[in-house]
Parts: C-alpha cells; structure tokens; sequence
C-alpha cells in the first residue's frame, strides 16, 4: 500500500488513470482502516465531487487502535460527504440475546468517542431478533475477584467442573485484549491436563531475532554512509549470540575505546597487536567478527538485497544458530516470513537498496504495520483461546471474558 499511495503522489498521471477506472467503491470495517489505507482511499475518491462509495463500519468495535485505526477516521469521512450522505444505522442482531445487547449498551454508553454523541440525531439501540437467542432469559453473570491471580484460579476451577461434567471443552471460549494475559491460565491447563487451542498473531518485527537482523543491517547502511558512525550499534550487535563472542571480550574493548576517546570500537576491532595486549580470552572470535562485518559492509554496493541477507544470515551464524536451537521450526518459519517479505520489496523494485528497506520497514513501524505470522497449538478438543478482534463472528456455549479492568482495557490508544 505505502508502495502504491507514493506512486499516486509522485506521478498524477498515474493517479489520475486509477481515478477514471475505478468508478464504485465499497468499504468494509471502515473502523480497522489504518492512516495508509485511509490515504489511499482518499487518493482515489478525491477526483469526484460525489463519489460513488459505500462505507460499512462500526464506531463501537473501534475499542483500540488497531493497525493505527481510528474513530475519527469515520466521523472525518462523514464531515466531508455528509451533505449527499444517506445514514443506515443497523439496529437488528441475530448473534446475542437481547441481556447481552443490553448489558453491551450499558457500558458502551460510558464511551465519550462514539458517533451518537458526535453526530446529531443519530441513535442506536440494538435488537435481537434470531431464535432462540431473542427469548433467551439467560443473562451475563459479572464475578469480582480479589486480583489477577484469584481470577485465574476461579477461572480454571469452572473450567475443570465443567469438563468433570461432560461439557465438550471446544465449547469453552477464554477471551482478552492481549494474549500474554492467558500464559498463566495455559500453565495451569498445562498441569491440570486440560487440553486448549491457541493460536497467536505474532509480529515478527518485534522478535529479537529480526531485531538483531535490523539492527545488523542499519549499521552497514550507517556505516556505508559514514565510516565510524554507526558505533552504538555496533557494540550491541557484538552482543549477539549468534556470534558467540566473549562478554568479557567486549567489555575489555570497550573499556580500552573508553579511555582512549579517539579511538572508534572498529577500529580496535582491525588492530591485530591491540587485541592481542589487552588479553582477550578468544582473540580469533573478535577477528572473524570483524572480517565479516567489513565484508558486509564491501558487499552492499555489489550485491541484491536479498543475496546480502543470505550472506548476513549464513556467514554470520544465525542459521547455524537456529538449527541447534530448541525452536528451530519456528525461528526458521520467522526467518522466512522476514526473508519473503524482503524478496516481495525486491519484486515491486528490482533495483532497491538497502537504505529504501529500512526506511519501508521505519514506515510500517510508524503506522503501526505489523509483519504477522500464526504461532498455533491446537488439540480437537480443548478450550479456545482467543483475542477479542479474533473472536469476532465465533459462537461458544461457555464464555469467559477476562481481565475486565480500567487499567487494561482503558490504556493509551483503546
């Protein structure tokens, strides 16, 4: 997306022959869209005074930014077009009893960010209107625990009745805002031999073994550019362990470039004699790391991108470091995705360089773009585990919402 919306900026042209084609449009989850998408869709719907669109979203499922959604996306969307805007509020549900709806309004109502309180007349009071579930008389039951660890106990302790009772365990749902709020409640599953379904959206930007990649490779861009200047960088990078360098060793060199000021840490690192009087335990570690970094460094004007990253990640260890890891299906599935996402980069512009990856993956992080791959652990039947985004659509016999406290669903950005 960020690749088209800078094409439609540089080239008018370009802009303008998308403008003439595309004619209708149709937008759903107009809650979820992000600052990219929302540019995007302006780019396109700004050539016509009235456009031809059809926005469905819903304020209220906006609980978070999600992918740097926002709320004021919607309401900016109705200021602009509002004059030759029909307004259709959905008030029939056919997923919940008419308690839950009612429960729902309740705290809902609390919000101060929703479009009944910022558009004039607009009123939404949902119905249920599906049997059973509109007749139903059974209603949410709200149970108070002392703190986090009571609730997870409890939680745990109904499960485990209902499973002594016969109640199939994949009509037991637990939901929450973050996953890292069930890992206590999955250890004592774990222990209890209660058998659960999880599967975790992970960001893999956010992993170290990308970081340490990103991090490698921003000091050869940073280097690349001006010799000696990526220094804070590099005194991280030589902590990684797939380097497998001497902790001792580092600190001895550091400490040397400490009080020797003019004297940069690669530069210590090429200085033979140097290493050798400062009494480093391995000596030939240090030397090796740094044949490889300045290689790296040689390569980037003449090598792809991606023949560059297999260099990084044969020669410097991290796939020899991988394979003897006790992970090393996932962590090689993380180094996949990170690779394929690189090669599409690659595909779209067979000529970019490293600098343009960095600066599209600095993007991403800004908007909040995550790079995702499935963690996933399943049994037929157990317990689903589930976000609340995911559990959108999903239909349980037995619920448990968890973690309902200010302090969590109530932070910055939700």
């Amino acid at each position: 997306l960020i690749w088209v919306l800078n094409a439609f900026q540089k080239d008018d042209d370009f802009l303008r022959r998308y403008q003439e084609r595309f004619l209708y449009f149709l937008i759903d989850e107009y809650q979820d869209t992000n600052g990219t998408q929302n540019e995007l869709l302006n780019s396109l719907i700004d050539f016509w005074e009235e456009p031809n669109i059809f926005v469905v979203g819903d304020d209220d499922q906006c609980i978070y930014e999600f992918q740097g959604a926002r709320m004021q996306n919607i309401l900016e969307f109705y200021e602009s077009y509002k004059k030759d805007m029909k307004v259709v509020v959905m008030q029939d549900n056919y997923r919940s009893t008419q308690a839950i709806l009612d429960c729902s309004k309740a705290l809902i109502d609390n919000n101060k960010d929703r479009l009944v309180k910022k558009i004039e007349g607009l009123s939404k009071d949902l119905t249920a209107r599906k049997e059973p579930y509109s007749s139903s008389k059974v209603e949410p039951i709200i149970k108070a625990y002392h703190n986090i660890k009571y609730e997870e106990l409890g939680i745990v302790q109904e499960i485990q009745k209902l499973k002594e009772k016969g109640i199939p365990l994949n009509e037991i749902a637990i939901i929450y805002l973050r996953h890292k709020q069930a890992e206590e409640i999955v250890n004592l599953f774990e222990k209890k031999g209660i058998s659960y379904n999880i599967v975790r959206k992970v960001n893999i930007l956010e992993l170290p073994i990308i970081q340490n990649i990103i991090n490698i490779l921003e000091y050869i861009k940073a280097e690349t550019k001006s010799p000696y200047s990526g220094e804070h960088i590099l005194f991280e990078i030589m902590h990684y362990r797939f380097f497998q360098l001497s902790i001792r060793d580092i600190a001895k060199i550091s400490a040397y470039c400490g009080r020797n000021r003019k004297l940069t840490i690669r530069e210590a690192l090429h200085d033979k004699v140097l290493l050798n009087d400062i009494g480093l335990e391995n000596p030939t570690a240090i030397i090796e790391f740094e044949n490889k970094i300045n290689n790296w460094i040689g390569e980037v004007h003449n090598q792809t991108l991606q023949t560059l990253f297999e260099t990084i990640i044969n020669s410097g260890g991290i796939l020899r470091n991988t394979m003897e890891s006790i992970d090393k299906t996932w962590t090689l599935q993380v180094l996949t995705t990170f690779f394929d996402f690189l090669k599409g980069e690659s595909m779209k512009n067979p000529n970019i360089r490293l600098s343009s990856f960095l600066d599209t993956l600095k993007k991403m992080e800004e908007e909040n773009i995550k790079l995702q791959v499935n963690k996933t652990k399943f049994e037929e039947n157990g317990v689903n585990f589930t976000t609340a985004h995911s559990a959108k659509g999903l239909e349980f016999e037995y619920v448990y919402l968890i973690g309902c406290t200010n302090n969590i669903w109530a932070s910055k950005g939700r």
